[in-house]
This record gives structure tokens, C-alpha cells and sequence, in this order.
């Protein structure tokens, strides 16, 4: 694997997109992220892409329950339409995870999870994000 480093678009300053189709979920992640001072648009599956491309925003947290294969072709399409950090959500079947990681996905969180612990995850992303973004350079890998 090997790393280059790009222009960051720092217009999206701080924003979190979390795609989800359930609204608790929903409700519970925006209040827990906006707590941290974040913008936080919550959009369900079927708008995510459409949302992402509007909002350009620094992470994505996938938290759907769809077919697999669905949750696939949405990481995908996200990753190739923003350069923002992907997290995603995924039970815990070692295949699975790996067909994730092959999607674009930069972090899988196992699920059951603490929601502490995704906000954690999150917070730690976000540091990343902001001294890459004070840099105005992003650290993309590719293989």
C-alpha cells in the first residue's frame, strides 16, 4: 500500500454525514455528535449519495441494515464521490469486514457497539481530520 498526500477541501469544515434508515439511530447519533460542536446531517440509505455530494463532509458513519451487498455499492459510491473518512458499522463476519475495507471503507466499527465507543472512534477521526485540515493537505491511500 502506498500513501500520497492531497489538497483537503476545508469548505466542509467539520461536517458528519450519518447514513442510517432507522430514526432512533438517528436521533441518537446526531445528539451525541452535535454535543462535540460537529455539523451532523442524518440522511437515510437511499439519499446518502445525493446528501454527500451536496455537503462534501469530512466522515461518513454507515449504520444501515440492508443487504450486504447493498451496503457495499453505497461505501463505494460514497468513497468515489468524496474524499472524506468512511466508517461503517458491520457485523462481525471476518469476510464481510474485508469486502468492506476492498469497498473503501476505512474503518469498520463491530457491532453490538457502545455508543461511547463510536463516539470515541469518531472524536479520534476528527483530530486526524482537523490537523490534516490546518495543513490544508489530506492523507489518501491507494494501492
Amino acid at each position: 500500500m502506498t500513501a500520497r498526500i492531497t489538497e483537503f477541501d476545508a469548505s466542509s469544515s467539520q461536517t458528519i454525514l450519518v447514513v442510517t434508515d432507522d430514526v432512533e439511530t438517528a436521533t441518537l447519533w446526531v445528539s451525541l455528535f452535535e454535543q462535540k460542536g460537529w455539523l451532523i446531517v442524518s440522511e437515510s440509505s437511499a439519499h446518502a449519495l445525493q446528501t454527500s455530494r451536496l455537503l462534501t463532509p469530512w466522515l461518513v458513519l454507515v449504520d444501515v441494515k440492508i443487504a450486504h451487498a447493498e451496503r457495499l455499492a453505497l461505501c463505494r459510491g460514497l468513497k468515489s464521490i468524496n474524499r472524506g473518512v468512511l466508517l461503517m458499522l458491520v457485523p462481525l463476519n471476518q469476510q464481510e469486514i474485508a469486502e468492506s475495507y476492498e469497498a473503501g471503507v476505512d474503518e469498520c466499527i463491530v457491532q453490538p457497539v457502545n455508543a461511547a465507543f463510536v463516539l470515541v472512534k469518531v472524536m479520534s477521526w476528527m483530530v486526524r481530520l482537523q490537523l490534516l485540515g490546518s495543513n490544508n493537505f489530506a492523507l489518501e491511500a491507494f494501492i
